[in-house]
This record gives structure tokens, C-alpha cells and sequence, in this order.
């Protein structure tokens, strides 16, 4: 069975469509699938998709936690999101002659299916990246989709890395999920890759929770601790261990987002509230406090032999 194919569509789909529509979706799909490879408007789409999620839980861990997967096997199949309320599917369509000649059949068929599956209010959505096409969209759904089809203009920027750069809410949304309080564009960037990234480990699809949580393990410097109750405190800190660091000249630190973080002379580092960094962690407060570095190199050594595991020269 190929991956991201979900047994209950197919039986419903053949069971209402026959073997035609089993054949017509299953070549849509691996079109779908050809043409999924690097990162491309549809990343762009999901990855703010799980931003715009990621930041409702930042505020309150019990929000809404959407299931995402991406080219679902189905008459609309680039992105299905569901919630406990909810059920989206998305067709993505990054060119400019896009018509419902060529939706509207699939937009129906997709309502019909989803219906009979008792899925959560379903709805049929078309993605476009251009706005004039998007209000000539609006303007002519058919009738017979018009109750549960809707169009959305998404620009298309060339590049993940130039919608970060460009469009300020996705950074405003960013900021608020990286490590750090006033993150620069270069890590907004990180975040937002981690994230996509974190995603594709799923091809049958993930809550937002579980991308974060991969995220995390994957990427421990980029994403803020989640749940935001779980930050590291500042109580945390020996007295003497800060006093220490203070007298380093050209080392700063910070206590935020879940960490302990450090800067000095180009260089950064984090220690979360997982095991093995708490573990770490106690013994840098341990052999600073210890060994009294008074230059940063003496600082940098000490760290290197706790993180690594091994004297360095």
C-alpha cells in the first residue's frame, strides 16, 4: 500500500464512484506525488498553516491541535486539515489559468465522500497565488459547490526563505514560536524550515503537536519549549554560578522560551528542560562554580568537556 493512502477513502470512494473514480484518484495522486519534490508553494501553504496553529497553542496548550497531511489520497487532495469541528481539503494551484471547469467536479465529489464518511463540517478549498484570480474565483462558484467551496489568495514568494523575509505577519507568527525573544530573520528562517521539516517526517500526516514535538527533538536551538508553562526558570540558577558568568567579559545570557541561553565573540548555545540537557546543564552550573573561569575561552573549554564527554586540548 503506498504511503499517505488512507484505506476508509478508497473503500468509500469505490463503493460510491466505483472502479473509475479508484483509477481517476489514484492518477491524480501520483501526479500529485511527481510533482512533490523540493520545497514549493504547497510547503510554503502547510508551513504557515502550522505556524498559525503552533501559536494558538503557544497561548493555551489546549487549543485546537489540527491533524495536516499532505497529498491525501482523494478528489482534493494537496492538504486535508482536520480538527475535532472541522474538516479542510485544498487544492493548491500555483498558475494563472485556473477554473472551476476544472474543480468543480472534484470539489463536489470531495464534498460527497466526506459526508458520507460523517466527517466533521467539510469544506473544498482553492489555493491561488494570484489575487485577481482569486477575486474571479469568488466571483463564479458554481451553484451546486457554493455551500461548501471557498477560494483564498496565498501570494507565492519563490522561496520559503523569501516569504519570511517578506511578508511580516508570518514573521510576527515566528517570532512568537522561536527560543529566543527578538529573534532575527535568519532564525525566523530556521524556524520555519525546522518546522516543514518536522512535517515531512509524517507522509500519513501529524497533529500540530507532534510536529512540534519532532521538531524539538530535532532541532533542540530552534523552537521554544511547548508548553509555555514548562519555561525554564530563572530560580534555577545558582547565585554563585551567575556571578561567575557575570564577571566574563563578551559573554551574555538569557533565561527565556524554555532554556538557558548563551552568546559570546559569534557564538551561542542552549540547555532546555529535557533530561539530558537538565543533566548537562547542572554540571555546567557545578564546574563553573567549581573552576571560576574568568575569560571566555576558560568558559568555552568547560562547556566542550560537558557537552562532549571528552578533554579537549
Amino acid at each position: 500500500m503506498d504511503i499517505g493512502v488512507n484505506d476508509t477513502m478508497i473503500d468509500a470512494i469505490r463503493s460510491h464512484f466505483g472502479d473509475a473514480g479508484i483509477k481517476y484518484v489514484a492518477n491524480k495522486h501520483q501526479g500529485g506525488k511527481n510533482g512533490n519534490k523540493g520545497i514549493r508553494y504547497e510547503d510554503s501553504f502547510i508551513g504557515t498553516k502550522i505556524v498559525e496553529a503552533a501559536v494558538r497553542l503557544v497561548d493555551d496548550w489546549n487549543a485546537e491541535n489540527p491533524h495536516i497531511q499532505g497529498q491525501y489520497f482523494c478528489f482534493v487532495d494537496d492538504v486535508r486539515i482536520q480538527t475535532k469541528t472541522k474538516t479542510s481539503y485544498y487544492q493548491i494551484k500555483n498558475a494563472l489559468n485556473v477554473s472551476w471547469d476544472s474543480l468543480k467536479d472534484d470539489f463536489k465529489k470531495q464534498y460527497e465522500l466526506s459526508t458520507k464518511l460523517t466527517e466533521p463540517d467539510p469544506i473544498t478549498n482553492i489555493i491561488v497565488s494570484c489575487d485577481n484570480l482569486a477575486d474571479k474565483l469568488k466571483k463564479s462558484i458554481p451553484e451546486g459547490i457554493k455551500k461548501h467551496s471557498f477560494v483564498y489568495y496565498f501570494p507565492w514568494h519563490g522561496s520559503v526563505n523569501k516569504l519570511v523575509l517578506e511578508d511580516k505577519c508570518i514573521q510576527g507568527e515566528l517570532s512568537k514560536l522561536a527560543y529566543i525573544e527578538q529573534p532575527t530573520l535568519d532564525i525566523l528562517i530556521g524556524v520555519f524550515h525546522a518546522l516543514i521539516a518536522g512535517f515531512n517526517n509524517y507522509p500519513c500526516g501529524a497533529s500540530v503537536k507532534e510536529i512540534l514535538q519532532d521538531v524539538r527533538k530535532m532541532y533542540p536551538c530552534q523552537l521554544r519549549l511547548f508548553p509555555s508553562t514548562l519555561d525554564f526558570k530563572k530560580e534555577q540558577l545558582k547565585p554563585q554560578f551567575q556571578s561567575t558568568l557575570d564577571r566574563i567579559q563578551g559573554l551574555t545570557y538569557s533565561i527565556e522560551r524554555g532554556g538557558f541561553h548563551w552568546f559570546g565573540f559569534g557564538m551561542s548555545g542552549f540547555f532546555g528542560t529535557d533530561h539530558k540537557s537538565k543533566s548537562q546543564f547542572e554540571k555546567l552550573q557545578n564546574q563553573i562554580i567549581e573552576k571560576e573561569p574568568k575569560e571566555f575561552d576558560e568558559f568555552e573549554k568547560i562547556l566542550n568537556d560537558i557537552q562532549y564527554g571528552e578533554e579537549l586540548p
